[in-house]
């Protein structure tokens, strides 16, 4: 979900220190240290866990892990499954709202961006996420307006 580096950074040549990645596929987290041979910081199974300081994967002996408060740059990506195209109830009236990842984008997601303020950040979603929620609504997931988060900044890893 989750990544305070990217790909392009890589490519370019550009320094950078990845601070912290969330997955909840042990998986991907392995593969995520493959491909940034072993220089990730923190990893995490969700961004709730990143936001409580909670012992991340690389780390689970210590009594937590806080990612620094200040990253200057978040490269996110956020759960898709919700918005696919390809999911075949996409388009049924409620079925975006109640996909069991639904909250990872419009609860997680913003209470991280919340909590950890980054200066830039970038989030990238399927093209789903610029369409109807179901057949007949005009509005999509990416207009919808600023949503309140349940964490802030002054609240982060409690």
């Amino acid at each position: 979900y989750t990544m305070l580096c990217c790909e392009t950074l890589q490519a370019l040549g550009i320094k950078y220190v990845c601070t912290g990645t969330s997955d909840p596929k042990q998986a991907f987290l392995i593969f995520q240290n493959a491909n940034y041979q072993n220089k990730i910081l923190h990893q995490h199974m969700t961004m709730e866990t990143q936001l409580q300081g909670a012992s991340c994967e690389l780390h689970s002996d210590s009594c937590g892990c806080e990612l620094p408060t200040e990253p200057r740059f978040a490269a996110c990506g956020a759960v898709c499954r919700p918005f696919s195209q390809m999911r075949s109830k996409r388009f049924e009236n409620g079925s975006v709202k109640s996909h069991d990842a639904y909250n990872v984008t419009f609860t997680e997601y913003f209470d991280w961006l919340a909590c950890f303020e980054p200066i830039t950040a970038i989030g990238e979603q399927v093209a789903g996420f610029n369409m109807p929620e179901f057949k007949g609504d005009d509005s999509t997931p990416l207009q919808r307006p600023s949503l309140q988060t349940t964490n802030n900044s002054s609240n982060c890893f409690q």
